[in-house]
């Protein structure tokens, strides 16, 4: 009984893999904020999924393409178009700090919360960011957000507006600039070690980030 439920589990998750593909990983992020008991009590099974080995799903992927599958975008477009999962990104994933290898965390916080910097784990959860083609760095429906210099990085409702919500990433530096304010994002002061801040763009370490499933098209 036991290999046949884990038989169940790995032909699961390798279907879902082919059908959504990264999408699950804002599933993840979603389940981890539920205030319902009963769905918040599947999280270590969901994290325990990530780390199934489903195999090689390339010919189900090919098979996928040769029937001309819609993609699971479409079904966000179309079926589906109030939904708070961003439809076009550049990255979707852990950001990950080049000097202290350590992750932005949205800490299961709230809107007008500051955002967090914690020890990366790979779960996905409260560290899945997209990067999203307004220049977003979006938690579920909730965007960074920095209203003035050196100001504290805050959580606010995503208003597709740019403004204080944007930033710029440069791949080759490696930096976020917030454009409104030209300044880098940075890791935590000493003073709070688990909020990221902002400083004037120096080019160190310090200041560059690593975005997962990074891609320049959308």
């Amino acid at each position: 009984m036991r290999r046949f439920v884990y038989c169940k589990v790995v032909l699961t998750t390798s279907l879902v893999w082919v059908l959504v593909d990264v999408f699950l990983l804002l599933y993840f992020s979603e389940c981890n904020k539920c205030d319902d008991r009963k769905d918040r009590s599947l999280l270590p099974a969901l994290r325990g999924v990530m780390r199934v080995d489903y195999g090689d799903v390339s010919s189900r992927r090919a098979l996928r393409d040769a029937l001309k599958c819609k993609p699971f975008s479409w079904y966000l477009e179309n079926i589906y178009p109030d939904s708070q999962i961003p439809r076009r990104y550049y990255s979707l994933g852990e950001i990950r700090n080049v000097e202290t290898n350590q992750c932005l965390d949205n800490m299961g916080r709230k809107e007008n919360e500051k955002v967090g910097f914690f020890n990366c784990h790979g779960m996905g959860g409260n560290q899945v960011f997209s990067y999203t083609a307004d220049k977003e760095i979006r938690t579920d429906d909730l965007c960074l957000d920095v209203s003035r210099l050196n100001g504290p990085v805050v959580m606010l409702k995503c208003h597709h507006m740019k403004g204080n919500q944007m930033f710029e990433y440069d791949a080759e530096r490696l930096t976020l600039l917030h454009t409104n304010s030209n300044q880098c994002l940075d890791m935590p002061s000493e003073e709070d070690k688990m909020v990221p801040t902002l400083r004037d763009c120096s080019g160190g370490r310090s200041q560059q980030w690593l975005l997962r499933n990074m891609t320049l098209s959308v």
